[in-house]
């Protein structure tokens, strides 16, 4: 068996070594573009997590932009109700506000008839959030948040009118009110 092809060669068997070794560098070849698709697809991934790292921060950004503009909108919408409110009659309502560090709060107090009562409502622009509470009796009930995307001046105006609740305020209760996504 030692013929032309030398030592060892066999005609079937050459072949079939032939053969071995081709399908041999054929599994390294897929194994190399196996990695290479694997490190092509993880490139991808990692690329698509960046994209969308950067979207949702872009997200949070608008959401943050949008918190703060309703925030202002809500406060130039509390503020212009409470003035008109207070100018309907000054014997009777007065408006006043308190500047502090956490924001202004507003004040819309209830003189005439009795009993006293005020409505406090202060909008905090960094956190986009809405916080109220009834004076009743000299006492706050307690601060309600609301967060500034879960309200509307149509729900600011509802709130104001509960002050004029004569009826609820003169068996010494406060109203119910509750705005969506409060805590």
């Amino acid at each position: 068996m030692n013929g032309a092809g030398g030592r060892g060669f066999h005609p079937v068997l050459g072949i079939l070594k032939g053969r071995a070794h081709a399908v041999h560098q054929e599994r390294i070849a897929g194994r190399e573009l196996r990695v290479e698709n694997f490190a092509e697809r993880f490139r991808d991934r990692v690329r698509a997590a960046r994209n969308f790292d950067r979207q949702d921060e872009q997200a949070d950004e608008r959401e943050a932009s949008d918190r703060q503009q309703r925030a202002a909108q809500i406060e130039r919408h509390v503020e212009h109700r409470f003035r008109e409110a207070a100018a309907s009659d000054p014997q009777a309502i007065h408006y006043q506000t308190e500047h502090a560090i956490e924001g202004t709060t507003h004040e819309l107090g209830w003189n005439a008839p009795l009993p006293a009562r005020s409505l406090l409502i202060r909008v905090d622009a960094q956190a986009g959030q809405l916080w109220w509470t009834w004076v009743f009796r000299g006492d706050p009930t307690g601060w309600t948040a609301v967060d500034v995307l879960h309200t509307d001046r149509k729900r600011i105006d509802e709130l104001i009118a509960h002050l004029a609740d004569q009826e609820t305020w003169d068996r010494g209760e406060t109203p119910d009110y509750h705005f969506p996504g409060q805590r």
